[in-house]
């Protein structure tokens, strides 16, 4: 799952940021897996309910692909596919 930003101004291209994968953004280990402390900390709480929106949403996305308590890149790909 990669995130490329482009930055324009009227017909021309003036920034194109480098793309970051989603383990380049929450892998802070550097193990290949994303577990929910990982997930939790470039996060700011959403919405009024806070952590547990952002606890929820890696419980959901975990749970669609087996519930093992870590993420990698493919099974994040794969979760959104199926939401």
């Amino acid at each position: 799952f990669t995130v490329c930003v482009e930055i324009e101004t009227g017909d021309q291209l003036v920034q194109y940021l480098p793309c970051i994968t989603f383990v380049q953004v929450y892998d802070k280990n550097k193990d290949g897996q994303v577990d929910l402390r990982e997930w939790r900390a470039p996060l700011p709480p959403l919405g009024p309910h806070g952590d547990g929106v952002v606890d929820y949403i890696f419980t959901r996305v975990d749970n669609l692909v087996g519930g093992k308590g870590q993420l990698n890149q493919a099974d994040f790909a794969n979760a959104l596919t199926l939401l």
